[in-house]
């Protein structure tokens, strides 16, 4: 299932430059839509679909196809909205996380789970 329409690539917080210049040598036929620290995310094409579509990305933590974006700072808040989405499913996994906030070794950063990653 894609409801989205939307491939998403999770890489560590400074690789997304590389992760895009990786995946455009591959010629996959993605169009780069949305992109942040850590995350960066491409419209498909509508006959591309889980069942048919691998990544292959020495940059990539993980990828998957997007229900959509839920935000917010309570976990019952969050958690309520992810099942909103998630609702159409069924699904093999459902990847929830929350992105890094800077560089691995930038100012002490490590990454890790958060109080609220923990909560939820």
């Amino acid at each position: 299932m894609n409801a989205s329409g939307f491939l998403f690539v999770v890489c560590q917080y400074g690789a997304e430059e590389a992760l895009k210049r990786e995946l455009a040598r591959q010629s996959l036929p993605l169009r780069l839509a949305f992109s942040r620290p850590g995350f960066v995310t491409f419209k498909l094409p509508a006959d591309v679909a889980p069942p048919d579509f691998e990544l292959r990305s020495v940059f990539a933590r993980t990828y998957g196809f997007s229900l959509g974006k839920v935000e917010g700072t309570l976990a019952q808040t969050l958690a309520a909205a992810v099942w909103d989405l998630a609702c159409t499913g069924p699904y093999h996994q459902l990847h929830a996380w929350q992105r890094d906030t800077a560089i691995p070794g930038e100012r002490g950063f490590e990454p890790g789970l958060t109080e609220l990653a923990n909560e939820v």
